[in-house]
């Protein structure tokens, strides 16, 4: 069987998955991190990070731009993400990187 690519509500909230400290990103740029967790959201697939200077975030992604690739990367997986402010200048995730040389 395939592995899953995320959580859907309900399995997200039986997973007990604690999103204590996570909070939106606030600091445009390229960061490092890894995926903790991802869950369906309604219209939008919600990551869940750990980046490497310690913080937590939470950024979602939408079927119009594939979710940036973040629907087919595990659990796990190290990740180059680009936070950008859109046209209110508020951050968005604009792009993700795999750096795992197993994932393409």
């Amino acid at each position: 069987m395939a592995e899953q690519r995320a959580f859907s509500r309900r399995q997200f909230a039986e997973s007990g998955f604690d999103t204590t400290g996570y909070t939106f990103n606030e600091e445009q740029g390229l960061h490092i991190g890894t995926i903790d967790c991802k869950r369906w959201g309604k219209h939008k697939l919600v990551t869940y990070f750990t980046l490497d200077d310690g913080r937590k975030v939470v950024a979602p992604t939408w079927p119009k731009n594939q979710y940036l690739g973040l629907a087919e990367l595990p659990i796990g997986s190290r990740v180059e993400l680009d936070f950008q402010p859109t046209c209110t200048g508020k951050l968005n995730l604009k792009g993700v990187t795999s750096l795992d040389t197993h994932v393409k």
